[in-house]
């Protein structure tokens, strides 16, 4: 029993350790590109990058995010990209774009910092 427990808490562990956070300001914000519904490839619609060079060494272009599940936090994007907000972003580094672009990773979360 003890070493099922073990091996739960340190799958847990495994899991949670790939999504990381950072700190950063707009002009670490290179641009902001949506996907829309009339993209030629479909695996690549309705879905926004948001590109911070040099990010991370797994994600070396910035995030990404589904607009059409995640349209709260894109609009959240959208007023810190205008405000020109500090944000702390967090991402996960095992989750790609869907059509597979390694250097961008999916985007888990985002505080607006004063």
């Amino acid at each position: 029993m003890k070493k099922v427990i073990l091996l739960l808490a340190l799958f847990s562990s495994v899991c949670f350790a790939v999504e990381k956070g950072k700190d950063i300001s707009a002009s670490d914000i290179a641009h902001l590109r949506l996907h829309t519904s009339q993209h030629a490839y479909a695996s690549i619609q309705k879905t926004a990058l948001l590109n911070v060079p040099d990010l991370d060494t797994e994600c070396s272009r910035g995030v990404f995010i589904n607009v059409e599940n995640d349209a709260e936090a894109y609009s959240t994007i959208l007023a810190a990209v205008m405000s020109k907000s500090k944000v702390k972003i967090g991402f996960e580094t095992t989750k790609k774009t869907p059509w597979g672009d390694a250097r961008y990773c999916e985007l888990t979360y985002l505080d607006l910092i004063n």
